[in-house]
């Protein structure tokens, strides 16, 4: 991984200096994509980790998780085995954490309006040029969800007309193929990509096939207006094998599924349309105007058994921000509006059980701007303020167990509005052209989703619409510095933050808060301590990255005060050597730990822990001609038995040793 500065000349030009090898690039003149923090990241009050494509080819990734797990060390947890719906945990939060993740592309946001995780398959890795890791909230910019870290995604926007064509085999019926071409004439810029992926799984039910397909065009209509338009499509079917009971004096068949018998199958199909746009427009030396504007439909399709049901939704953004820059200061403003909806349908056999309307509309505007003081000295700060309204309405069967019987009755028809307010305030100081160090403070938010609120999938809820339940608050207080060498092969960075919930939701079962039960609640006051270190060094022959997180997340009030909040790791290490022994080969090895955790629903601290595990995969990279890579790798050599997951004392094993076989050909 390398870590890389950009800079932007007047005339729009960009320049990308990749400080792990010393390597300068100097890219065709193209507007940024749909950036909030468009700078140079000596410049930005917060710990950012950069991973690009050359990142992602030579590690042979299937998905962005690999990507993240690996390059970034974030941790993820799958009820699964695979990576199609697995749950990104950052900075201390354990239980449905996916929520305090925003994840972003090409300045679209991917969140969904309900509590489920959306698709990592979306995101073809063939097509990623950058991933930026914000790790951090950054509420004021982004808004909603963006309370733990942001994940930023940069599709590719082509040089030259190029394509590529790869395959991967592996483990478990593991069968990849990746299409991709891009090509330039005159003012337009183009990129095509196909993914077809397929696997059987390790345990029983949980294989998927994933098709997808993306289009972006990038067009110049004149020096100063660029405008990129991107549609995509993904088709995918996986199935859920449900959560094996841990018996003592049992054995545990961990390849076995729960979901056995008719009346137990559980598959997904998953169908996303999107289309985006960007539209930038340079006014001059210090004014820019961007405009970002996206719409997405999912058609999720749920089976278990003789029940099914059909879950449509929409989404639409608009975001509207000005820029403004000059040797000194920027300002940035902008509007977020978002709309989001969802039609349920639920069905036994052909009888209709329920259904469901949701619609959630917000609408933010926030204010950003830094100001370096002196050479050595930049502050900065900024103000977001949301509102968002939700309505919602429900009918049930009367007597959904007797099939043909029964009539729909209004369940619920609700609505709710909550304000979201966010402030931050930073501070770089470059101590040398080696050094720098800052803090920071931010207020932040993030509002309840739709199946936290209200119940409308079969009755889980013990209040239909819970109109107490306020959005999640709270304050992030951090300190970094970065290190970084004089022929810039060695980068050392270290970040300590502490974060204070107030009103953390979550689903209460099994205990009683305020007279409280099977219900999502507003929890007592929680804290996350934690420290991120991160270092690097490069030569020409082998290099060396080292990633750990450590952090504490406890209740401070409450019935549970002092407890750890379940579902998260204290320690998390990842390291990686790459040794380049002869020429054209490149030998990468990595360790992967996690330490214990409580399981979930363990809110008072007394069952058993979910165990550590670590993970050791090898890969081997030839490159015998210029336009020709093969490789070969194993994940997890020792067999490691292990599960991301553990509830109620059940588990969700993840694959033991698997090992691919892959092929690159460009042209």
């Amino acid at each position: 991984m390398q870590r890389c500065i950009i800079f932007y000349y007047l005339n729009f030009q960009t320049l990308l200096i990749c400080l792990a090898n010393d390597t300068i690039l100097s890219l065709p003149p193209y507007t940024v994509t749909a950036y909030r923090y468009d700078d140079i990241p000596e410049n930005i009050p917060s710990n950012i980790t950069i991973i690009n494509s050359n990142d992602i080819e030579k590690m042979g990734a299937l998905t962005v998780v690999e990507v993240l797990e690996k390059e970034a060390g974030i941790h993820f947890r799958s009820l699964s085995g695979n990576a199609s719906l697995s749950e990104i945990g950052m900075r201390g939060f354990g239980s449905n954490s996916g929520l305090r993740t925003l994840v972003i592309v090409d300045g679209q946001k991917l969140n969904r309006l309900d509590i489920g995780n959306f698709d990592w398959l979306q995101i073809p890795v063939s097509n990623i040029e950058k991933i930026e890791v914000l790790h951090g909230t950054q509420s004021v910019l982004y808004g909603n969800h963006a309370v733990g870290g942001v994940i930023k995604i940069s599709t590719r926007i082509p040089d030259s007309n190029k394509g590529s064509i790869s395959s991967i085999l592996g483990s478990y019926g593991l069968n990849n193929l990746k299409l991709n071409y891009s090509g330039v004439q005159k003012k337009l810029r183009y990129d095509f990509s196909y993914n077809n992926n397929k696997i059987e799984g390790y345990r029983d039910r949980t294989g998927y096939k994933s098709k997808s397909a993306t289009i972006n065009f990038s067009y110049s209509l004149s020096d100063q207006l660029n405008l990129r338009v991107g549609t995509s499509y993904l088709d995918n079917f996986y199935e859920l094998p449900g959560a094996l009971p841990i018996i003592p004096g049992q054995a545990l068949d961990r390849k076995s599924s729960l979901n056995t018998g008719l009346t137990a199958i559980e598959d997904n199909t998953d169908i996303k349309k999107n289309i985006n746009l960007l539209l930038d427009f340079q006014i001059n030396e210090q004014n820019r105007f961007e405009v970002v504007s996206a719409f997405s439909r999912r058609n999720f399709l749920w089976n278990i058994g003789n029940d099914h049901s059909q879950n449509i939704m929409d989404n639409i953004i608009f975001s509207p921000k000005y820029i403004f820059q000059n040797e000194r200061s920027k300002i940035i403003f902008g509007i977020d509006e978002n709309l989001d909806t969802l039609d349920l349908d639920r069905y036994n056999f052909e009888d209709l059980l329920g259904v469901a309307a949701i619609e959630r509309n917000s609408i933010g505007s926030y204010i950003h701007v830094s100001h370096s003081m002196q050479e050595d000295w930049k502050i900065s700060g900024g103000l977001r303020l949301e509102k968002s309204k939700i309505e919602t309405r429900n009918f049930e069967n009367t007597q959904p167990a007797t099939p043909g019987s029964g009539i729909l009755v209004e369940n619920f028809n609700e609505n709710k509005s909550d304000d979201g307010i966010a402030m931050n305030l930073g501070l770089v100081y470059n101590v040398s052209k080696n050094v720098r160090i800052w803090s920071r403070l931010d207020r932040l938010y993030r509002y309840a989703a739709a199946d936290e609120l209200a119940s409308y999938q079969g009755g889980f809820l013990a209040v239909p619409f819970n109109q107490s339940l306020d959005p999640e608050t709270g304050y992030s207080l951090e300190f970094g510095t970065e290190f970084k060498s004089n022929d810039s092969k060695i980068n050392i960075n270290i970040n300590l933050y502490a974060t204070y919930l107030e009103g953390e939701i979550d689903f209460i079962s099994g205990v009683t808060i305020n007279g409280q039960q099977n219900l999502n609640i507003n929890l007592p006051e929680t804290r996350q301590l934690g420290v991120e270190f991160s270092t690097s060094y490069q030569t020409n022959f082998w290099s060396y990255h080292i990633n750990y997180s450590g952090v504490q997340s406890i209740f401070i009030d409450g019935p549970f005060k002092g407890n750890d909040r379940f579902l998260v790791p204290n320690h998390k290490l990842n390291t990686q050597l790459e040794i380049i022994p002869w020429e054209k080969w490149l030998l990468r090895l990595e360790y992967i730990f996690t330490s214990e955790q409580f399981q979930g629903n363990d809110y008072n601290n007394t069952l058993g822990k979910l165990e550590s595990y670590e993970l050791v995969n090898l890969l081997v990279r030839y490159s015998p001609m210029k336009n020709l890579s093969l490789f070969a790798s194993i994940d997890n050599i020792f067999a490691e038995e292990y599960s991301t997951v553990k509830v109620v004392d059940s588990i969700y094993p993840e694959p033991e040793r698997t090992g691919r076989l892959g092929v690159t050909v460009n042209f």
